[in-house]
């Protein structure tokens, strides 16, 4: 596995991120974490991440998705080639969504399995590597397909 595979965990649930990034460090992949909105836009900004699991309910607003919905969008705005798993335990069909309308790679329903939850990251990564090639190889910024 290249080296540069970071991925942020963004949860308020501490036990969860624990658990999460136990199974992601045991994968070989490089875990970060943050609670809130502001801590995973400051990580961000910090070092380079490739892949962003993502709880849609976040304080102060943890029964609304509004916090997710805008790290997604800063994500839109200042890193479009990261891609987001969004972790949910509300209202899955609303919050899935909303979620990938606004640019979500994958949606993931609390509880998960670790099973899901690597195949899920695995799949986040090389959509990453195969996206920066593009780019790299011919200019191509954000690869998108409308079903």
């Amino acid at each position: 596995m290249p080296i540069n595979h970071t991925i942020l965990l963004v949860d308020d649930d501490p036990a969860l991120r624990g658990m999460l990034g136990f199974s992601l460090e045991s994968e070989g992949y490089h875990v970060l974490e943050a609670e809130s909105r502001s801590q995973a836009i400051a990580q961000m900004q910090l070092q380079a991440v490739q892949v962003v699991m993502l709880d849609m309910g976040m304080p102060p607003n943890e029964h609304t998705p509004e916090e997710g919905l805008a790290v997604l969008k800063w994500l839109s705005d200042h890193q479009s080639l990261v891609n987001v798993i969004v972790l949910t335990g509300q209202n899955a069909d609303s919050t899935s969504y909303l979620a990938l309308k606004h640019g979500a790679f994958d949606f993931l329903e609390k509880p998960i399995s670790e099973a899901r939850l690597l195949q899920s990251v695995k799949r986040a990564f090389l959509f990453y590597d195969q996206a920066s090639k593009l780019k790299q190889q011919e200019g191509l910024q954000k690869v998108q397909i409308d079903v």
